[in-house]
């Protein structure tokens, strides 16, 4: 097995990359590291890229949310 590292600059082309990789049938795994700086924009479009996105999708409203969780306690 054989590791390949890719290193892009511009975040806009990182899902058509995502899905090319994926659409190979000889590659076993594709990961995403997310990088330790950013501007939430961009960490937020690459974290919809992870499989399981759309995860928190069904709170509509975060503050009612985050006091719902805190009563659960």
């Amino acid at each position: 097995m054989t590791t390949l590292s890719v290193t892009i600059d511009d975040t806009s082309r990182l899902q058509m990359l995502l899905e090319w990789l994926r659409s190979l049938t000889f590659v076993k795994n594709v990961e995403v590291n997310v990088p330790q700086k950013g501007n939430a924009k961009e960490i937020s479009e690459l974290l919809e890229t992870l499989p399981g996105k759309g995860i928190l999708s069904e709170i509509t409203n975060p503050v009612d949310w985050q006091k719902q969780q805190r009563n659960e306690w």
